[in-house]
């Protein structure tokens, strides 16, 4: 049984307050067990408090305040959901090094968010996690300045992968980015609308910026596989299209219609060459293009080879 000292209860009364009486009341009072110590035992007292600071700070802004029972229309729900969003940046409940600390908070985070709307929830982990950390992951120090207007909103992301025939073969993606040693430049194409990018987060009217993923081909023609690369689909003061980007809203879901799901073509969309998040390939401004798996490939063949032949000899 989970007991508590008495030291513990005037602890457990200063994060944990009575809930107010109601038609639960009666059945509370018949539980085998105190509520409280449970909550105590199952997260300790710095994620509860956490919690408390990030439900407190929400009710008592105005911005989150919403009429239980009325459904918004569609461009005010999702505009709302974006300047929600851009409050909880503001608040900086969680700062990098806390994360660090304590990773747990972030999925704490994210799901006190999504008690309160899961769009706004959805909306905030794909920007700071599923961009961002796409970003952190699978780029390098050259990439460190996106990072930074990332984190201060300057920009908002989004993960382009999935195309609207591709399914789950991922390998199979067909957007495509040639390599143009002439400008040093890679130029995006979506071959048919088949190849647009479909159902990203984010991409619907807000995203800035896009993580896309395509075909990697070197200007001699050679494919060297999927890449990601860091890709501007709007300007961020006039959220209009940049050149060559058809991009757009695929319009309202079965849920959390908060949330901008989009499509991405493109049409000889330039991007420097340093946009090609860089961890597992690179290109030099040359064109010659390099991977470390690719050459700890060629190591452990050679290894097997040798091997194979002091075997038969």
């Amino acid at each position: 049984m989970i007991t508590a000292s008495k030291s513990d209860a005037v602890s457990q009364d200063g994060l944990l307050p009575d809930l107010p009486n109601g038609p639960l009341s009666e059945y509370r009072r018949k539980a085998s067990f105190n509520w409280k110590d449970m909550a105590m035992f199952l997260e300790d007292e710095d994620i509860i408090a956490f919690k408390n600071k990030i439900f407190s700070t929400l009710e008592s802004d105005p911005l989150f305040y919403r009429q239980p029972g009325v459904d918004l229309p569609l461009e005010k729900y999702r505009e709302l959901t974006f300047l929600r969003c851009k409050k909880i940046f503001e608040y900086n409940f969680l700062t990098f090094e806390a994360t660090m600390e304590k990773p747990q908070k972030m999925l704490v985070l994210i799901n006190c968010l999504g008690m309160y709307d899961w769009s706004l929830s959805t909306k905030y982990f794909l920007d700071t996690q599923v961009f961002g950390v796409a970003i952190g992951n699978t780029g390098s120090e050259r990439h460190e300045t996106i990072l930074h207007q990332t984190q201060n909103m300057e920009i908002f992301g989004c993960l382009a992968l999935t195309e609207l025939s591709h399914g789950s073969n991922t390998k199979a993606i067909r957007t495509t980015a040639r390599f143009d040693a002439s400008t040093k430049e890679f130029i995006l194409n979506s071959p048919d609308f088949e190849a647009a990018k479909f159902w990203v987060g984010n991409m619907g009217k807000t995203a800035t910026h896009a993580v896309v993923y395509a075909q990697l081909y070197t200007s001699d023609g050679r494919c060297h596989g999927l890449h990601s690369f860091v890709v501007q689909i709007r300007n961020p003061k006039t959220l209009l299209p940049m050149p060559g980007v058809m991009v757009g809203d695929i319009g309202r879901k079965l849920g959390q219609n908060g949330l901008d799901n989009g499509f991405a073509m493109f049409h000889n969309v330039r991007i420097p060459y340093e946009n090609l998040l860089n961890r597992t390939g690179d290109i030099s401004s040359s064109g010659n293009y390099t991977s470390a798996y690719k050459v700890l490939l060629e190591i452990h063949i050679y290894v097997v080879i040798v091997l194979l032949l002091c075997m038969i000899l």
